[in-house]
């Protein structure tokens, strides 16, 4: 099996949207449509067959082209049921690439990969939420806070741009757009389910998520900070959840390098799944 880069723009789309829908537990972050909101330029590696293949993001800087791991992606993944050769894979990002900065699900291309963590809840796993969850939704509930669930993303981004913006790292006056087409494109796929949090008749934020017949993936979501303070968060995420295990979904926190939101997490009975940071530079590669 060889594989050869293909440009956006001479892809098969639905030969590669095939693909990726064929791996098992495959994330977003491998389909055409969400790489077309989140890369400034993408491209993938794959076999004549499209068997098997990866995507990679990647920019241009000072005429040097550098393969990364966009916002709002948390790893890209290898697809197909064969496999791909780590030395083949290492010797292409490196023939097409001057540096390398990419966040994979496996850990293939070397040892010394960086370590990160997401959190997900598996379908076959039992939600164990710890006293501070337990508080927290109690505290939701007594303070009569209500989940709306819908199709739509327009309130919820307000929220996120209100909140967020100045406070998320990474968060800019480009991610931002792109986090808003990200919800457009996800309702337009029809995958987009929001999980809104109501106080008082207004809607003080929620969460956004995509949804596939195996997965729930929480995107981004807010409350504002007296709705956080009355549990709003912890209630959003915990609708998510149960929303996901009423279908026998996946259900995929989205992670972050960021302790508070890994423990976050964990109390709602996230479990850490490992994927891996690899940094490469062609020239360092040579000596």
């Amino acid at each position: 099996m060889k594989l050869k880069l293909i440009e956006r723009n001479e892809l098969n789309v639905d030969r590669w949207n095939e693909l990726a829908m064929a791996t098992p537990n495959v994330s977003f972050f491998s389909f055409a449509w969400y790489l077309d909101e989140v890369a400034e330029h993408w491209c993938v590696f794959v076999d004549e067959n499209y068997s098997s293949g990866i995507a990679i993001p990647y920019t241009i800087r000072f005429g040097k082209r550098i393969a990364y791991t966009p916002i709002f992606v948390s790893y890209l993944e290898l697809l197909g049921r064969e496999g791909i050769n780590p030395n083949e894979l290492k010797n292409l990002l490196i023939s097409h690439f001057s540096i390398i900065e990419l966040s994979l699900k496996s850990r293939s291309l070397s040892d010394d990969a960086e370590e990160y963590v997401t959190q997900m809840l598996p379908v076959d796993l039992e939600q164990k939420l710890n006293s501070q969850a337990k508080r927290m939704l109690k505290k939701a509930t007594a303070n009569e806070l209500e989940i709306r669930v819908s199709d739509k993303f327009d309130t919820i981004y307000g929220w996120v741009e209100t909140e967020l913006k100045g406070k998320f790292t990474g968060m800019t006056e480009e991610s931002l757009p792109r986090l808003n087409q990200l919800f457009i494109q996800g309702k337009k796929q029809e995958q987009l389910i929001s999980f809104e949090v109501w106080e008082n008749g207004a809607c003080q934020g929620g969460i956004v998520c995509l949804e596939k017949s195996d997965q729930l993936f929480y995107l981004k979501g807010v409350c504002s900070d007296s709705t956080k303070k009355m549990g709003g968060m912890y209630l959003a995420l915990q609708a998510g959840i149960e929303h996901a295990r009423e279908r026998q979904l996946l259900f995929d926190f989205g992670g972050s390098r960021v302790e508070g939101v890994r423990s976050f997490n964990r109390n709602l009975g996230g479990i850490d799944q490992f994927y891996y940071f690899y940094q490469m530079d062609k020239m360092a590669s040579k000596d």
